[in-house]
């Protein structure tokens, strides 16, 4: 692909005057195309490297580590007035948010526009071949965009990202009108909108959030704790993430294998010589001592849900997947999982009641309320004392 960077219609934005002029511009249109580059896979505390805005035929790659105060985007991320057309929204908003605190108001999201009509290829690179023969090189999709000077391969990669954009909504836009969607993924679009921001600190390093840690005997899960709390620290001192010091899997058959020593340590698979080298006593030792702790930290305990919860949302997924089906889009389009668990827990008796639980999806609750209703209503009530199970969500998976 051709690298080269016409600039008649690319800027990069690396400094405060240049970002001026860029915002100056910015500000007078009605829509812009946006995406954002991080350093997750390099670094132990992610940040966002790079924010590519297009609009109105000019595209804008701004530097955010050289150029200074973006404060002022938040003018235009948060205009009701100015539509934000992203592809895959939810990470970058939050990064977004997390790093800059910006708001934002009225938004179009690509990929989901391209969920909601039930098309089997969403990724931006498949739908810009197949709508318009466009054909997107990803070779840069995991790239450190962290470092610098960003090479002019790199930066034409970025622009591309952003530079089709607006054409892409047109099309799903009408796509969405024909088929009486665009309210359902307006709705979508404003939730997205709402989404709070990326956690600014790691997750507390705990062996439950490792698959496989609660298979574990409890000898195990404490020498897991043991790797994973000496991980995280390494990470954070070396600037990395803490995959890139040892992998979940790698974890995991150490306190499986329990290896006596180095050369039975080097046989595990995710264990290669540099660990050997830099870490191999430090893991061994940690790998002894902590199974001998006889008090680690606990994952919270929840309540398992009663019957009639439990049916109810079971009948919510059969309902939501056949009507998915019908309509020939995946099930989460007709009804969140986030609400329909809502609606499952309350049991809303009537109609007030479910449309104050759908009360940011009027489309879905003016289209589906009825068969929803009569789903809560007649799935009966179970008061069995509930038993007690782990939180699944305080297991989910380290990243």
């Amino acid at each position: 692909m051709n690298a080269e960077l016409d600039p008649k219609t690319v800027h990069i934005i690396n400094d405060t005057d240049t970002y001026q002029r860029c915002f100056e511009q910015l500000r007078k249109a009605k829509e812009v195309a946006v995406d954002t580059e991080s350093d997750s896979l390099f670094v132990y505390y992610e940040k966002v490297c790079l924010i590519q805005i297009s609009a109105d035929g000019q595209s804008y790659v701004i530097d955010p580590l050289e150029t200074g105060d973006l404060s002022s985007l938040n003018e235009i991320f948060s205009d009701p007035n100015v539509l934000k057309i992203f592809h895959a929204a939810e990470y970058d908003l939050m990064c977004l948010k997390r790093d800059f605190g910006f708001e934002f108001a009225n938004l179009f999201d690509t990929m989901v526009a391209a969920r909601m009509l039930g098309k089997k290829e969403f990724g931006l690179g498949p739908l810009l071949e197949s709508e318009f023969g466009i054909h997107l090189d990803k070779k840069y999709q995991k790239a450190n965009w962290g470092v610098r000077p960003l090479s002019r391969e790199m930066l034409h990669y970025a622009v591309n990202d952003t530079r089709f954009l607006s054409e892409l909504k047109e099309k799903l836009l009408g796509e969405l009108r024909e088929r009486g969607m665009e309210d359902m993924a307006k709705e979508d679009f404003d939730r997205l909108c709402r989404i709070h921001a990326a956690a600014s600190e790691p997750h507390d390093p705990v062996w439950w959030r490792v698959t496989g840690g609660v298979e574990l005997s409890p000898a195990e899960q404490a020498a897991l704790q043991g790797l994973v709390e000496f991980r995280e620290k390494e990470a954070q001192i070396r600037d990395l993430p803490p995959f890139k010091i040892l992998s979940n899997n790698a974890l995991v058959n150490i306190v499986l294998d329990n290896p006596a020593n180095e050369n039975a340590l080097r046989r595990l698979k995710g264990v290669g010589t540099g660990v050997i080298r830099r870490y191999g006593k430090t893991i061994l030792n940690i790998n002894k001592s902590w199974r001998r702790k006889k008090r680690i930290p606990q994952p919270v305990l929840t309540s398992r849900p009663a019957n009639g919860i439990l049916s109810r949302k079971e009948r919510l997924k059969n309902w939501r997947k056949n009507v998915g089906m019908e309509l020939d889009v995946p099930s989460d389009v007709i009804l969140p999982r986030d609400i329909l668990e809502k609606i499952a827990e309350i049991g809303p008796k009537n109609e007030a009641e479910l449309k104050s639980l759908m009360e940011e999806l009027p489309s879905r609750y003016q289209r589906f309320g009825k068969e929803i209703l009569e789903i809560s209503i007649n799935t009966s009530s179970d008061d069995d004392d509930p038993a007690i199970l782990p939180d699944k969500q305080k297991m989910e998976k380290d990243r």
